[in-house]
Protein backbone atom coordinates (compact mmCIF):
# COMPACT_ATOMS: atom_id res chain seq x y z
CA UNK A 1 0.00 0.00 0.00
CA UNK A 2 1.10 3.22 -1.06
CA UNK A 3 0.56 4.58 3.02
CA UNK A 4 2.85 1.77 4.47
CA UNK A 5 5.84 2.95 1.89
CA UNK A 6 5.27 6.28 2.87
CA UNK A 7 5.03 5.64 6.35
CA UNK A 8 8.69 3.91 6.01
CA UNK A 9 10.45 6.49 4.34
CA UNK A 10 9.27 9.34 6.58
CA UNK A 11 10.61 7.22 9.82
CA UNK A 12 14.44 6.98 8.31
CA UNK A 13 15.86 9.31 10.84
CA UNK A 14 16.20 10.10 14.41
CA UNK A 15 14.19 13.22 15.55
CA UNK A 16 16.68 15.61 17.67
CA UNK A 17 14.94 18.17 19.50
CA UNK A 18 16.01 21.93 20.42
CA UNK A 19 15.84 24.45 23.20
CA UNK A 20 13.63 27.26 22.32
CA UNK A 21 16.39 29.21 23.80
CA UNK A 22 18.99 27.91 21.63
CA UNK A 23 21.79 28.19 24.27
CA UNK A 24 22.08 23.99 24.84
CA UNK A 25 23.17 21.21 22.53
CA UNK A 26 19.69 19.39 20.96
CA UNK A 27 18.76 16.16 22.13
CA UNK A 28 17.21 12.99 21.20
CA UNK A 29 13.60 11.93 22.73
CA UNK A 30 14.68 9.80 25.39
CA UNK A 31 16.82 13.21 26.99
CA UNK A 32 14.11 16.08 25.90
CA UNK A 33 11.35 13.83 27.88
CA UNK A 34 13.33 12.88 30.83
CA UNK A 35 14.64 16.85 31.58
CA UNK A 36 11.45 18.23 30.27
CA UNK A 37 13.22 22.03 30.21
CA UNK A 38 16.34 22.35 28.29
CA UNK A 39 19.52 23.05 30.68
CA UNK A 40 19.09 26.85 29.39
CA UNK A 41 15.53 27.40 31.18
CA UNK A 42 14.13 26.92 27.35
CA UNK A 43 11.78 23.99 26.41
CA UNK A 44 12.35 21.37 23.88
CA UNK A 45 11.12 21.58 19.89
CA UNK A 46 10.96 19.00 17.28
CA UNK A 47 13.96 20.24 14.92
CA UNK A 48 11.55 18.92 11.90
CA UNK A 49 8.18 19.00 11.78
CA UNK A 50 7.13 16.11 9.23
CA UNK A 51 4.43 16.80 6.22
CA UNK A 52 2.26 14.13 6.71
CA UNK A 53 1.58 12.33 3.33
CA UNK A 54 -1.65 12.96 0.82
CA UNK A 55 -2.60 9.02 0.80
CA UNK A 56 -2.65 9.11 4.39
CA UNK A 57 -5.42 11.80 4.21
CA UNK A 58 -6.95 9.85 1.26
CA UNK A 59 -7.75 6.96 3.75
CA UNK A 60 -8.57 8.98 7.17
CA UNK A 61 -11.82 8.61 7.33
CA UNK A 62 -12.16 5.20 7.46
CA UNK A 63 -9.33 4.81 9.98
CA UNK A 64 -10.46 4.07 13.75
CA UNK A 65 -8.46 6.41 16.12
CA UNK A 66 -5.96 4.16 17.25
CA UNK A 67 -4.84 3.17 13.38
CA UNK A 68 -5.18 7.12 13.07
CA UNK A 69 -2.68 7.02 16.24
CA UNK A 70 -0.69 4.53 14.98
CA UNK A 71 0.38 6.20 11.50
CA UNK A 72 0.90 9.39 13.07
CA UNK A 73 2.53 8.16 15.99
CA UNK A 74 5.23 6.63 14.02
CA UNK A 75 5.33 9.70 12.74
CA UNK A 76 6.45 11.29 15.90
CA UNK A 77 8.22 9.09 17.48
CA UNK A 78 10.11 6.68 15.48
CA UNK A 79 12.73 5.07 15.51
CA UNK A 80 13.43 5.88 19.44
CA UNK A 81 10.43 4.08 19.71
CA UNK A 82 9.66 0.53 17.95
CA UNK A 83 6.33 0.78 15.97
CA UNK A 84 4.80 -2.50 17.55
CA UNK A 85 5.72 -0.39 21.00
CA UNK A 86 3.57 2.93 19.52
CA UNK A 87 1.06 0.30 18.27
CA UNK A 88 0.73 -1.09 22.19
CA UNK A 89 0.95 2.45 23.79
CA UNK A 90 -1.40 4.03 21.16
CA UNK A 91 -4.06 0.87 21.87
CA UNK A 92 -3.71 1.42 26.12
CA UNK A 93 -4.32 4.79 25.42
CA UNK A 94 -7.45 5.63 23.25
CA UNK A 95 -8.98 2.92 24.61
CA UNK A 96 -12.41 4.80 25.22
CA UNK A 97 -15.08 6.45 23.52
CA UNK A 98 -14.30 9.52 21.83
CA UNK A 99 -17.56 10.43 20.40
CA UNK A 100 -18.35 13.31 18.14
CA UNK A 101 -22.02 15.14 18.94
CA UNK A 102 -23.72 17.63 16.58
CA UNK A 103 -25.11 20.39 18.85
CA UNK A 104 -26.17 22.78 16.51
CA UNK A 105 -26.12 22.06 12.50
CA UNK A 106 -22.50 22.42 11.51
CA UNK A 107 -21.22 22.78 14.91
CA UNK A 108 -20.06 19.58 16.69
CA UNK A 109 -18.81 18.54 20.13
CA UNK A 110 -15.43 16.18 20.15
CA UNK A 111 -15.78 14.37 23.37
CA UNK A 112 -12.36 13.64 24.86
CA UNK A 113 -13.32 13.09 28.16
CA UNK A 114 -14.18 9.99 28.54
CA UNK A 115 -10.90 8.55 30.32
CA UNK A 116 -10.28 7.31 33.68
CA UNK A 117 -10.37 10.81 35.34
CA UNK A 118 -13.23 12.73 32.97
CA UNK A 119 -10.18 14.95 31.33
CA UNK A 120 -8.37 14.80 28.00
CA UNK A 121 -5.52 15.04 30.27
CA UNK A 122 -6.18 11.22 30.68
CA UNK A 123 -4.86 11.12 27.20
CA UNK A 124 -1.80 12.80 27.25
CA UNK A 125 -0.50 11.61 30.53
CA UNK A 126 -1.43 7.91 29.79
CA UNK A 127 0.62 7.96 26.74
CA UNK A 128 3.51 9.72 28.38
CA UNK A 129 3.47 7.45 31.40
CA UNK A 130 4.10 4.49 28.66
CA UNK A 131 6.68 6.59 27.36
CA UNK A 132 8.75 6.88 29.72
CA UNK A 133 8.78 3.07 30.61
CA UNK A 134 9.65 2.27 27.36
CA UNK A 135 12.58 4.89 27.42
CA UNK A 136 13.60 4.20 31.08
CA UNK A 137 12.98 0.80 31.96
CA UNK A 138 14.48 0.25 35.25
CA UNK A 139 15.74 3.91 36.30
CA UNK A 140 13.83 6.03 38.81
CA UNK A 141 12.16 8.70 37.10
CA UNK A 142 10.33 11.47 39.94
CA UNK A 143 7.64 13.85 38.20
CA UNK A 144 6.69 17.14 40.08
CA UNK A 145 3.48 18.52 39.03
CA UNK A 146 1.47 21.65 39.91
CA UNK A 147 -2.55 21.39 39.56
CA UNK A 148 -5.45 22.80 40.55
CA UNK A 149 -7.40 20.11 39.45
CA UNK A 150 -7.41 18.16 36.33
CA UNK A 151 -4.30 17.59 35.41
CA UNK A 152 -3.19 16.36 39.14
CA UNK A 153 -6.23 13.32 38.68
CA UNK A 154 -4.70 12.61 35.00
CA UNK A 155 -1.73 12.66 36.16
CA UNK A 156 -1.67 10.63 39.28
CA UNK A 157 -4.07 7.79 37.89
CA UNK A 158 -2.02 7.98 34.53
CA UNK A 159 1.21 6.87 36.13
CA UNK A 160 -0.52 5.07 39.01
CA UNK A 161 1.28 1.96 39.74
CA UNK A 162 4.06 2.09 37.23
CA UNK A 163 7.39 0.80 38.54
CA UNK A 164 10.27 2.89 38.63
CA UNK A 165 8.00 6.55 38.69
CA UNK A 166 7.64 8.57 41.90
CA UNK A 167 5.00 11.40 41.30
CA UNK A 168 4.93 14.34 43.97
CA UNK A 169 1.51 16.33 43.14
CA UNK A 170 1.41 20.12 44.82
CA UNK A 171 -2.57 21.69 45.00
CA UNK A 172 -3.09 24.46 46.13
CA UNK A 173 -5.84 24.70 49.52
CA UNK A 174 -8.52 26.02 47.65
CA UNK A 175 -8.72 23.11 45.23
CA UNK A 176 -11.99 21.58 44.98
CA UNK A 177 -12.61 18.37 47.16
CA UNK A 178 -14.17 16.95 44.41
CA UNK A 179 -10.95 17.46 42.51
CA UNK A 180 -8.19 16.69 45.03
CA UNK A 181 -10.13 14.41 46.53
CA UNK A 182 -9.06 12.25 43.33
CA UNK A 183 -6.04 12.22 43.81
CA UNK A 184 -4.76 12.45 47.98
CA UNK A 185 -5.71 9.16 48.86
CA UNK A 186 -3.81 7.00 46.17
CA UNK A 187 -0.61 5.74 48.03
CA UNK A 188 1.98 3.76 46.48
CA UNK A 189 4.26 5.77 44.23
CA UNK A 190 1.59 9.08 44.57
CA UNK A 191 2.55 11.85 46.83
CA UNK A 192 -0.25 14.77 46.75
CA UNK A 193 0.69 17.83 48.88
CA UNK A 194 -2.05 20.43 49.84
CA UNK A 195 0.11 24.04 49.61
CA UNK A 196 -1.22 27.06 51.87
CA UNK A 197 -1.14 28.92 48.83
CA UNK A 198 -2.31 29.78 44.77
CA UNK A 199 -2.01 27.94 41.91
CA UNK A 200 0.69 30.62 41.05
CA UNK A 201 2.47 30.07 44.33
CA UNK A 202 2.25 26.03 43.42
CA UNK A 203 3.59 26.41 39.75
CA UNK A 204 6.47 28.74 40.76
CA UNK A 205 7.77 26.52 43.71
CA UNK A 206 7.57 23.63 41.51
CA UNK A 207 9.33 25.45 38.40
CA UNK A 208 11.86 26.57 40.93
CA UNK A 209 12.44 22.47 42.00
CA UNK A 210 12.86 21.58 38.41
CA UNK A 211 15.72 24.20 37.60
CA UNK A 212 17.87 24.10 40.89
CA UNK A 213 21.02 21.71 39.51
CA UNK A 214 21.98 21.42 43.23
CA UNK A 215 18.90 19.37 43.57
CA UNK A 216 19.09 17.91 40.52
CA UNK A 217 22.38 16.48 40.78
CA UNK A 218 20.88 14.65 44.10
CA UNK A 219 17.86 13.35 42.16
CA UNK A 220 17.02 13.84 38.69
CA UNK A 221 13.23 15.58 38.47
CA UNK A 222 11.11 15.93 35.44
CA UNK A 223 7.45 17.79 34.82
CA UNK A 224 4.54 15.55 33.62
CA UNK A 225 2.55 18.97 32.69
CA UNK A 226 2.61 20.44 29.08
CA UNK A 227 5.73 21.91 29.64
CA UNK A 228 7.74 18.39 28.98
CA UNK A 229 7.54 17.81 24.81
CA UNK A 230 6.16 14.20 25.64
CA UNK A 231 3.15 15.18 26.86
CA UNK A 232 2.76 17.67 23.38
CA UNK A 233 2.91 14.96 20.57
CA UNK A 234 0.30 12.60 21.83
CA UNK A 235 -2.10 15.52 21.93
CA UNK A 236 -1.09 15.93 17.85
CA UNK A 237 -2.69 12.73 17.59
CA UNK A 238 -6.15 13.70 18.64
CA UNK A 239 -6.48 17.04 16.08
CA UNK A 240 -5.96 14.14 13.45
CA UNK A 241 -8.34 11.65 14.72
CA UNK A 242 -10.80 14.95 14.84
CA UNK A 243 -10.51 15.63 11.50
CA UNK A 244 -11.01 12.13 10.10
CA UNK A 245 -14.17 11.71 12.33
CA UNK A 246 -15.35 14.99 10.69
CA UNK A 247 -14.77 14.13 7.55
CA UNK A 248 -16.47 11.08 7.99
CA UNK A 249 -19.43 13.10 9.34
CA UNK A 250 -19.32 15.39 6.70
CA UNK A 251 -17.08 14.28 3.61
CA UNK A 252 -17.80 17.49 1.23
CA UNK A 253 -16.76 19.61 4.59
CA UNK A 254 -16.24 23.24 4.24
CA UNK A 255 -13.38 25.27 6.42
CA UNK A 256 -12.62 23.33 9.81
CA UNK A 257 -12.53 25.76 13.04
CA UNK A 258 -11.50 23.86 16.00
CA UNK A 259 -12.76 25.54 19.58
CA UNK A 260 -9.34 24.97 21.63
CA UNK A 261 -9.69 25.27 25.68
CA UNK A 262 -6.89 27.35 26.44
CA UNK A 263 -4.74 27.41 30.00
CA UNK A 264 -1.10 26.42 29.42
CA UNK A 265 -1.89 26.36 25.99
CA UNK A 266 -0.21 23.07 25.61
CA UNK A 267 -3.24 21.58 23.73
CA UNK A 268 -3.51 24.50 21.20
CA UNK A 269 0.29 24.23 20.55
CA UNK A 270 -0.89 20.57 19.61
CA UNK A 271 -3.38 21.83 17.17
CA UNK A 272 -0.45 23.84 15.68
CA UNK A 273 1.97 21.33 15.27
CA UNK A 274 -0.88 19.46 13.77
CA UNK A 275 -1.24 21.65 11.02
CA UNK A 276 2.02 22.13 10.19
CA UNK A 277 2.34 18.05 9.57
CA UNK A 278 -0.89 19.27 7.13
CA UNK A 279 -3.81 18.82 8.72
CA UNK A 280 -6.36 20.56 6.69
CA UNK A 281 -7.48 23.00 9.85
CA UNK A 282 -8.29 26.21 8.91
CA UNK A 283 -8.17 28.35 12.08
CA UNK A 284 -7.75 27.10 15.93
CA UNK A 285 -10.19 29.01 18.31
CA UNK A 286 -7.83 29.65 21.65
CA UNK A 287 -10.89 29.35 24.22
CA UNK A 288 -9.93 31.10 26.85
CA UNK A 289 -11.90 32.31 30.08
CA UNK A 290 -11.63 35.50 31.89
CA UNK A 291 -7.89 35.62 32.62
CA UNK A 292 -7.94 35.47 28.64
CA UNK A 293 -3.59 35.42 29.03
CA UNK A 294 -3.60 33.95 25.25
CA UNK A 295 -5.71 36.78 23.72
CA UNK A 296 -3.80 39.14 24.99
CA UNK A 297 -0.40 37.42 23.47
CA UNK A 298 -2.08 37.08 20.22
CA UNK A 299 -3.27 40.66 20.53
CA UNK A 300 0.31 42.54 21.26
CA UNK A 301 2.81 39.84 21.64
CA UNK A 302 3.33 40.14 25.25
CA UNK A 303 1.61 38.53 28.96
CA UNK A 304 2.01 40.16 32.28
CA UNK A 305 4.16 37.58 34.39
CA UNK A 306 2.66 39.89 37.60
CA UNK A 307 -0.90 39.47 37.01
CA UNK A 308 -2.89 37.71 39.24
CA UNK A 309 -4.81 34.49 38.02
CA UNK A 310 -8.12 35.10 38.70
CA UNK A 311 -10.25 32.21 40.09
CA UNK A 312 -12.91 31.26 37.26
CA UNK A 313 -15.91 28.84 37.01
CA UNK A 314 -13.63 27.05 34.57
CA UNK A 315 -10.87 26.15 36.79
CA UNK A 316 -8.64 24.44 34.85
CA UNK A 317 -8.28 27.29 32.43
CA UNK A 318 -6.94 29.86 35.19
CA UNK A 319 -3.63 30.57 33.83
CA UNK A 320 -2.28 34.55 33.35
CA UNK A 321 1.31 33.46 31.99
CA UNK A 322 0.91 30.25 29.75
CA UNK A 323 4.46 28.07 29.82
CA UNK A 324 3.90 27.24 26.44
CA UNK A 325 4.23 30.54 24.86
CA UNK A 326 8.24 30.24 24.15
CA UNK A 327 7.07 27.50 22.10
CA UNK A 328 4.96 29.50 19.61
CA UNK A 329 7.43 32.42 20.01
CA UNK A 330 9.99 30.33 18.31
CA UNK A 331 8.40 28.35 15.62
CA UNK A 332 7.16 31.88 14.18
CA UNK A 333 10.12 33.12 14.78
CA UNK A 334 8.94 36.53 17.04
CA UNK A 335 6.29 37.34 14.17
CA UNK A 336 2.93 37.09 15.76
CA UNK A 337 1.40 37.86 12.18
CA UNK A 338 2.54 33.92 11.56
CA UNK A 339 -0.02 32.83 14.10
CA UNK A 340 -2.43 35.31 14.00
CA UNK A 341 -3.22 33.63 10.39
CA UNK A 342 -3.63 30.27 12.31
CA UNK A 343 -5.09 31.05 15.39
CA UNK A 344 -8.05 32.88 16.83
CA UNK A 345 -8.16 34.24 20.12
CA UNK A 346 -11.88 34.24 22.35
CA UNK A 347 -12.67 34.93 25.74
CA UNK A 348 -15.18 34.98 27.83
CA UNK A 349 -16.57 35.68 31.34
CA UNK A 350 -18.58 33.98 34.55
CA UNK A 351 -21.67 34.81 33.08
CA UNK A 352 -21.35 34.13 29.35
CA UNK A 353 -20.60 30.27 30.93
CA UNK A 354 -23.32 30.06 32.84
CA UNK A 355 -25.98 31.20 29.92
CA UNK A 356 -24.46 28.99 28.02
CA UNK A 357 -24.37 25.87 29.54
CA UNK A 358 -28.28 26.70 31.16
CA UNK A 359 -29.42 27.80 27.11
CA UNK A 360 -27.65 24.72 25.76
CA UNK A 361 -29.16 22.29 27.85
CA UNK A 362 -32.35 23.60 27.61
CA UNK A 363 -33.00 24.09 23.83
CA UNK A 364 -31.28 20.34 22.86
CA UNK A 365 -30.62 18.49 26.61
CA UNK A 366 -26.93 18.57 25.82
CA UNK A 367 -25.35 19.16 29.20
CA UNK A 368 -21.95 20.62 28.70
CA UNK A 369 -18.97 21.85 31.53
CA UNK A 370 -17.88 25.46 31.85
CA UNK A 371 -14.55 24.84 29.98
CA UNK A 372 -16.24 23.02 27.29
CA UNK A 373 -19.09 25.77 26.88
CA UNK A 374 -15.66 27.98 26.64
CA UNK A 375 -14.52 26.68 23.10
CA UNK A 376 -18.49 26.14 21.80
CA UNK A 377 -18.87 29.62 22.18
CA UNK A 378 -15.77 30.45 20.54
CA UNK A 379 -16.63 28.42 17.51
CA UNK A 380 -19.84 29.75 17.40
CA UNK A 381 -18.42 33.28 17.22
CA UNK A 382 -15.97 32.52 14.75
CA UNK A 383 -17.32 30.24 11.99
CA UNK A 384 -16.35 30.36 8.95
CA UNK A 385 -19.09 30.89 6.57
CA UNK A 386 -19.91 27.92 4.88
CA UNK A 387 -17.60 25.88 7.14
CA UNK A 388 -17.58 23.65 9.98
CA UNK A 389 -17.07 23.79 13.68
CA UNK A 390 -15.82 21.27 16.09
CA UNK A 391 -15.51 22.44 19.76
CA UNK A 392 -13.07 20.38 22.16
CA UNK A 393 -15.10 18.88 25.04
CA UNK A 394 -11.83 18.88 27.50
CA UNK A 395 -13.76 18.06 30.67
CA UNK A 396 -16.64 15.72 31.89
CA UNK A 397 -19.36 17.91 33.67
CA UNK A 398 -19.09 15.80 36.97
CA UNK A 399 -15.85 17.46 37.04
CA UNK A 400 -18.58 20.98 37.76
CA UNK A 401 -20.59 18.94 38.95
CA UNK A 402 -21.87 21.78 41.84
CA UNK A 403 -21.63 24.50 39.92
CA UNK A 404 -23.57 22.96 36.78
CA UNK A 405 -26.36 21.36 39.09
CA UNK A 406 -26.64 25.23 40.01
CA UNK A 407 -26.52 26.35 36.79
CA UNK A 408 -29.20 23.99 35.22
CA UNK A 409 -31.36 23.59 38.57
CA UNK A 410 -30.94 19.61 38.22
CA UNK A 411 -28.24 17.31 40.43
CA UNK A 412 -25.50 16.34 37.52
CA UNK A 413 -24.95 12.41 37.60
CA UNK A 414 -21.86 11.78 37.94
CA UNK A 415 -19.66 8.98 36.19
CA UNK A 416 -19.05 5.84 38.64
CA UNK A 417 -15.36 6.96 38.22
CA UNK A 418 -16.19 10.67 39.55
CA UNK A 419 -18.66 9.24 42.46
CA UNK A 420 -16.14 8.07 44.66
CA UNK A 421 -14.46 11.83 45.00
CA UNK A 422 -17.30 13.29 46.70
CA UNK A 423 -17.16 11.53 49.70
CA UNK A 424 -14.10 11.69 50.97
CA UNK A 425 -12.16 14.12 53.16
CA UNK A 426 -9.07 16.40 52.41
CA UNK A 427 -5.90 16.33 54.51
CA UNK A 428 -5.79 19.20 56.95
CA UNK A 429 -1.86 19.86 56.86
CA UNK A 430 -0.63 22.20 54.38
CA UNK A 431 2.99 22.96 53.03
CA UNK A 432 4.27 26.52 53.51
CA UNK A 433 4.24 27.43 49.57
CA UNK A 434 7.87 28.31 49.44
CA UNK A 435 10.54 26.69 47.78
CA UNK A 436 12.81 25.70 50.91
CA UNK A 437 9.82 24.12 52.38
CA UNK A 438 9.60 22.08 49.17
CA UNK A 439 13.02 21.34 48.96
CA UNK A 440 13.03 20.14 52.60
CA UNK A 441 10.08 17.69 52.05
CA UNK A 442 10.83 16.03 48.61
CA UNK A 443 14.84 15.29 50.44
CA UNK A 444 13.17 13.95 53.40
CA UNK A 445 10.16 12.19 51.24
CA UNK A 446 13.53 10.29 48.81
CA UNK A 447 15.07 9.90 52.10
CA UNK A 448 18.09 11.95 51.52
Amino acid sequence: MQIQYTLRLLLMHEMRYYSSNHNSPSVGLKDAILHSEAPDGGLFLPETIKKLPQAFFNNIAEMSPTEIAYFVGNTLFSPDIPSATIKRIGEQTFNFDMPMREIEPGIYAYELFHGPTGSVKDIGTRFLARLLSALHPGKPVNLLVATSGNAGSAITHGFYGVEGVNVYVFYPRNTPQSMAAQFVDLGGNIHAVRVNGTIDACRSIVATALADPKLNEQVNFTSANTVNIGRILPQVITYFQVYGKALALEPKMGPLRIGVPCGNAGNLFAGFMAKMMGCPIDKLIASCNANASMCRFLENGKLDSTTPTKRTLAYALDNSNPANIPRFLDVCHGNLDILRRSIIGAAYSDEAITNTIRDIYRRTGYLMGPHSAISYLAVRDNMAPGGTGIFLATAHPGRSADAVSDIIGARVELPHRLQCSYQKRLKEEMLPPTYPALRKYLLQSLGL
